[in-house]
């Protein structure tokens, strides 16, 4: 309840622009690979939070999908792994799972028109994953990697995906490839569902502006989406005054509260700039952001940017 009372206390909007239709062939082959350096920060100031890390992955193409045209089968593996300035400052179990990562290939199937379509093995890298040295000695529950343990532990399948909580950034990466297309999940999705215990449930509608650049050598494809600034506010302000109350605060000071909420602007968007070659389709360049200011003491910022070597 604090958390959605801050919220309120302290945040975006949408008209939908298209660019034309193109068509970049992605056909690519068994064995075709490709390394990229991705550059990504997570920031919070709720948390006073400001990770940044560098990583460096291979993806290789290992086939097609069987039985399912249009979808791939490849292999990611990460050839490095460096959180800046300071990776000793972070819980050891991750330090843990990040060594995992580093001698573990992750196999996946995604489709040519950026679908995630899941991993390949998931339950067997759950089992080699709590197999790992360091991990599996931490049985009791006194020891934070036990949690981390019953976590992974629970996760029978795709439905409970632990392993994309500690690898976004592959999912990221593929939502790359859905800028290609004109018609994609991206451009469709014009509404957002948010839903809390005080304002209930809410469609808030987004703006989504799409634009394609074309050359000899290839395609650059943005897409910024924006939540409606109106909506956005009266999902975030509802319910306030009986928050406010429910939380025992002084009365005489919710109209200063309630003026300052007033006159803040919450916001959430997202941009992303692609650029893909020609004749193959496969990218160069993708960087994603995500903004959300929730109150003028809480925003979250997340930056992706993908660069092939």
């Amino acid at each position: 309840m604090k958390t959605i009372l801050v919220c309120f206390i302290f945040l975006l909007g949408s008209a939908v622009v298209f660019g034309q239709p193109n068509d970049v062939p992605t056909d690519w082959q068994a064995g075709d690979v490709w390394t990229y350096e991705l550059k990504k920060r997570e920031a919070t100031r709720w948390q006073e939070r400001d990770e940044k890390s560098l990583i460096v992955f291979e993806l290789k193409i290992t086939g097609s999908k069987p039985g399912k045209a249009g979808s791939y089968e490849a292999e990611w593996r990460y050839l490095s792994i460096n959180t800046l300035p300071d990776e000793n400052k972070y819980d050891s179990c991750l330090n843990l799972v990040r060594k995992f990562l580093l001698h573990t290939p992750l196999r996946l199937s995604f489709s040519k028109d950026g679908g995630f379509e899941g991993w390949t093995d998931l339950p067997g890298l759950r089992i080699a994953l709590l197999a790992t040295q360091g991990l599996s000695n931490h049985q009791k529950r006194s020891d934070d990697c036990f949690y981390m343990q019953d976590f992974i532990r629970k996760s029978q399948g795709d439905s409970s995906d632990f392993l994309s909580g500690y690898v976004p950034e592959v999912k990221q990466f593929f939502k790359s490839l859905m800028l290609l297309s004109e018609d994609s999940h991206l451009t469709r999705d014009t509404v957002t569902v948010m839903e809390n215990e005080l304002a209930g449930r809410m469609e808030i509608p987004k703006t989504i502006n799409r634009v394609v650049r074309t050359s000899a050598a290839g395609y650059e494809v943005s897409l910024n989406t924006a939540l409606s600034p109106a909506a956005f506010k009266q999902f975030k302000t509802a319910g306030f005054e009986k928050a406010w109350i429910e939380m025992g605060l002084p009365v005489e000071s919710m109209a200063t509260a309630k003026a300052r909420l007033e006159a803040f602007q919450p916001q959430r968007k997202e941009t992303m700039l692609a650029v893909f070659e020609k004749p193959n389709g496969v990218m160069k360049r993708f960087v994603y952001q995500y903004d959300e200011y929730v109150s003028p003491m809480e925003d979250d910022l997340l930056v992706y940017e993908f660069v092939r070597k």
